[in-house]
């Protein structure tokens, strides 16, 4: 399926027909060698070619011996030829060269993966235009003649970004959505430092793939991205669709930088799944995506927001916990307990003087020329402590104070919980199932990640 996916796309060279003469008498025998000395050398020749090159798929199509160029010669004659296929991209691969004997009548179809060199594709770090050398030779007299040479400037995209779909000239798209698996890469150094620490967020400090539970395996991942890594969720949209190309970064990236979209964190689950032993997918829908995961146990597909692992559920702040008034004489006080630990701020206003005391910390309440001042403090509380209000004979004997006491308790930022994140995967699976499950694939697909490794489309590294 991913050679037919690429072999029918690119660009085709106009067909090509040549008739070359000469002095010498043809021989009136049959020809038994693939080297002609007739006069006359008729062939007809088509060329494909990729086109836009997406950089970050050359390890699948070099390993899977999906063509880069493909070669359509017809043999015209009566008698057997030799060709020689040669094709390069100028400056960042090495020449690739194939002979072949075409029969006379016959058509033969060759096929040439271009074998890139990563320290000069590294550098491209843009979109830019590449040469694209080829050229086709015939043997005749035991010389390589040329039948066709072009040097055609094709647009390549850097190893960062991931083409959804490739177009042929008839308009015709064919899909390379499963490539995304390219960048999900298991076996890095990084993605298993991230195993080593997600192992201390599980209760039995232990991830055994399918041995154990899988939730809380998954579960351990997420803390550890939040907790240690301190992920944030960067708030950019996916671009997927056939005219559409996407930024990737691989996991090793998303970690060193502690920062996620949504692609990036379902690249980055996905590979931690797969380095466990377990089959990870990655969900695109347009303008989103997110990781699943089959559990074998259950026999079942989950699925998992990404994005919340980094994203605030609730910034810090203060919380009302009581609000009441209460009249104070002289020498009376009331006291208010049931603290839980935690950071509070206490505030007191009245209309006469008042003279609180909280703990052991004391402050006044009184009245100015001009207006009432409220007393307020901020202080650490431990769980069971009282605070006590007391308004002692400081006005002299008889006086009263009606007391508004206001306590709020500090909460600090809150992030979205696995439970919050996992609950929310599910409902967009559901969500999206008939779209993900229908017969086109750009009104979502899921991407079985490990079956596309085992297919021969490799991790980019």
């Amino acid at each position: 399926m991913l050679i037919l996916i690429i072999g029918l796309t690119g660009c085709v060279t106009p067909e090509k027909e040549l008739t070359s003469t000469s002095s010498s008498t043809p021989s009136p025998k049959p020809i038994s060698t693939p080297t002609p000395t007739p006069e006359v050398v008729r062939l007809r020749t088509y060329v494909r070619y990729i086109e836009p090159y997406p950089l970050a798929f050359y390890n699948a199509f070099y390993e899977s011996k999906i063509p880069d160029i493909t070669f359509k010669v017809y043999n015209l004659m009566n008698y057997p030829i030799a060709v020689k296929l040669t094709s390069e991209y100028q400056g960042i691969s090495y020449r690739t060269i194939t002979t072949e004997t075409i029969m006379p009548r016959e058509t033969k179809t060759i096929n040439q993966t271009i074998q890139l060199i990563k320290e000069k594709i590294d550098r491209i770090k843009t979109k830019t235009k590449v040469s694209l050398h080829y050229k086709i030779e015939y043997k005749k007299n035991n010389k390589w003649n040329i039948w066709d040479e072009k040097t055609v400037m094709v647009d390549v995209y850097p190893k960062d970004t991931m083409v959804w779909a490739l177009r042929d000239k008839e308009g015709n798209y064919y899909p390379l959505y499963n490539f995304i698996a390219v960048f999900v890469t298991p076996k890095v150094d990084k993605v298993q430092e991230l195993l080593s620490i997600a192992k201390e967020y599980h209760p039995k400090r232990s991830l055994a793939g399918y041995q154990s539970d899988v939730l809380s395996q998954i579960e351990a991942i997420y803390y550890a991205l939040q907790k240690h890594y301190r992920v944030s969720y960067v708030s950019t949209p996916i671009a997927f669709g056939k005219d559409e190309v996407q930024k990737v970064r691989l996991p090793k990236e998303s970690l060193y930088l502690s920062s996620a979209n949504c692609i990036d964190g379902a690249v980055l689950f996905a590979s931690a799944i797969e380095a466990l032993g377990m089959k990870p997918y990655i969900v695109i829908v347009p303008n989103h995506a997110f990781v699943a995961w089959y559990d074998v146990d259950k026999d079942a597909i989950y699925a998992l927001e990404t994005t919340k692992v980094g994203q605030i559920k609730r910034e810090k702040g203060w919380d009302l916990i009581y609000d009441e008034y209460k009249v104070i004489k002289d020498g009376y006080k009331f006291s208010l307990g049931g603290f839980e630990s935690g950071y509070y701020k206490i505030s007191l206003s009245s209309d006469v003087g008042v003279e609180p005391a909280i703990l052991t910390d004391r402050g006044y309440l009184y009245k100015s020329d001009t207006e009432y001042v409220k007393w307020y403090k901020e202080l650490d509380i431990s769980s069971g402590s009282v605070l006590e209000i007391t308004n002692p004979t400081i006005f002299g004997l008889g006086k009263s104070a009606n007391v508004h006491v206001v306590i709020y308790k500090f909460h600090p930022r809150e992030y979205y919980s696995f439970e919050d994140a996992f609950n929310l995967g599910l409902e967009e699976l559901n969500q999206y199932w008939d779209a993900l499950t229908d017969d086109n694939p750009w009104n979502g697909i899921i991407v079985d990640v490990k079956a596309m490794h085992d297919a021969g489309v490799l991790p980019m590294e």
